[in-house]
């Protein structure tokens, strides 16, 4: 009778406007009571190279000044907290209020506080959002400031819509799609045209202005990545299988980690990924259910139709870059036609908080999968060069950590990593890493000549612990 009571009572106070409240500051205590041991490699490199006051970044001109500026201010008054902590606590604030605005823009819908708790719960529990809120990565503000402007558009405040949509396009190029999206419904609508030339004029007098500072032609920076070879021209079926995966990966946490940490803990997390399995059975049955009938009663909200068709065109083109879709449960929202869409689904949104949490947030908690500072403490014993060569698969990752922590440290030393052994590997101070795999192949010996580099390996560590192997050989010079 005392559930029957609770559940009931937990029913009626999630409609009252004081609940959305209580979600947020759950949801911030979850994220601090279980930080992550391991940050991303962007995250670690976005946070070394603001602490060096390197600020400039072509896809995302004023992502890094601002993080910069907060971080000295906040310099001024904490001198001994990890800076990464800061720039993480900067995404996350921002992330709350994209929450903020897109709850205001359903408000704006006559949207009931039942529904808006449900889609506030269902984002918060949603795999880019628990990861990309509390990263150093480069997608909370210009969210945050793209919704700024859909809010406006749905007010008909063209002008200060375009202008947050314009301003979005300053911290992430991809933006620049969300301004198309609705610049498209207002030509579609036959409106006036001076907003969206608005819109379009801050990220274009923004790049010209910093084409001139740098010297550089315009081209070269709107189209950095392309240039610099780092966004691929090429279309293959791996473009397709990739954007699928990452499509169901913007909700629920899918990767190959999964099966080490189910190696940890089988059968707890294995045994919670099971039962949160069937709970999201379950709860699509149900939801599937309620759906039947009324969504065929239901006209698209078609202002968004353009916006989320952009975004994974371009996502799909990038090989289904998850990154590139941070936005798209947002999005979905957005265009969900009326609150209705949202009823029936609070058993599917409970499984997939279940999974998120206990296949991804906890065990992130737990185990730090890359073991980042053993490999750093590792390198610091055993090298005493400026310079340090990485060699392996996710060497991106280890270069931007060890570079973060010895700025940190106030250590001034360059590093720079290669996913295979190059000729140059031993002109160099270098470590192999190799994790869980043999990670460097034939191909990777420079055309088989094996025997000229394994006479210069020395010094090395071997774990091969619970999170699986770990090996670290330095290459003498």
């Amino acid at each position: 009778m005392k559930t029957i009571i609770t559940t009931a009572y937990i029913c009626y106070m999630f409609k009252k406007p004081s609940y959305w409240i209580l979600l947020v500051l759950i949801f911030i205590s979850f994220r601090f009571i279980f930080l992550p041991l391991e940050f991303t490699g962007d995250s670690y490199g976005y946070s070394s190279e603001i602490l060096k006051g390197e600020l400039f970044s072509p896809h995302h001109l004023l992502h890094k000044p601002i993080f910069w500026l907060i971080y000295q201010l906040f310099s001024i008054f904490y001198t001994t907290i990890n800076p990464i902590l800061v720039f993480t606590s900067i995404n996350l604030i921002f992330a709350i209020l994209s929450l903020w605005v897109l709850k205001n823009i359903l408000l704006n819908r006559s949207w009931s506080f039942a529904a808006i708790n449900t889609v506030t719960l269902f984002l918060m529990g949603s795999f880019v959002f628990l990861k990309y809120s509390f990263q150093v990565e480069a997608y909370t503000i210009p969210i945050f400031l793209s919704l700024l402007g859909s809010l406006y558009f749905e007010k008909q405040k063209y002008y200060t819509s375009a202008i947050w949509l314009g301003a979005a396009c300053l911290f992430h190029q991809i933006h620049i799609f969300w301004l198309i999206g609705l610049a498209i419904v207002k030509l579609a609508k036959k409106q006036n045209i001076f907003p969206i030339l608005l819109g379009f004029a801050l990220p274009v007098f923004g790049y010209l202005a910093t084409s001139i500072w740098l010297e550089t032609p315009l081209f070269d920076i709107v189209f950095n990545d392309l240039n610099s070879g780092l966004v691929t021209t090429s279309f293959s079926k791996k473009h397709i299988v990739f954007s699928a995966v990452n499509i169901l990966r913007t909700i629920t946490q899918l990767h190959p980690d999964l099966l080490i940490y189910w190696g940890i803990w089988n059968p707890l997390l294995s045994g919670f990924g099971i039962v949160s399995i069937l709970i999201i059975i379950v709860g699509m049955m149900v939801y599937l259910k309620e759906k039947s009938i009324s969504l065929k009663k239901l006209p698209f909200k078609n202002d968004y139709f353009f916006t989320i068709l952009l975004f994974i065109i371009f996502a799909v083109y990038s090989v289904g870059n998850i990154e590139f879709m941070v936005m798209l449960p947002i999005l979905f929202i957005l265009g969900m036609p009326s609150q209705t869409v949202v009823k029936g689904s609070s058993i599917l949104i409970f499984g997939i908080i279940c999974w998120n949490f206990s296949q991804y947030i906890y065990p992130e908690s737990k185990h730090s999968i890359h073991r980042l500072s053993k490999v750093y403490n590792f390198i610091q014993e055993n090298s005493t060069s400026d310079s340090v060569l990485l060699i392996g698969a996710d060497a991106h990752l280890y270069v931007n950590y060890c570079d973060f922590h010895s700025q940190t440290k106030g250590i001034n030393r360059y590093y720079f990593g290669s996913d295979s052994i190059t000729p140059n590997a031993y002109r160099y101070t270098s470590f192999l890493i190799k994790t869980n795999e043999n990670l460097i192949s034939r191909s990777n010996w420079n055309n088989g000549n094996k025997v000229n580099y394994i006479k210069r390996f020395s010094v090395s560590y071997s774990d091969s612990g619970k999170l699986g192997k770990l090996k670290i050989t330095k290459i003498t010079n």
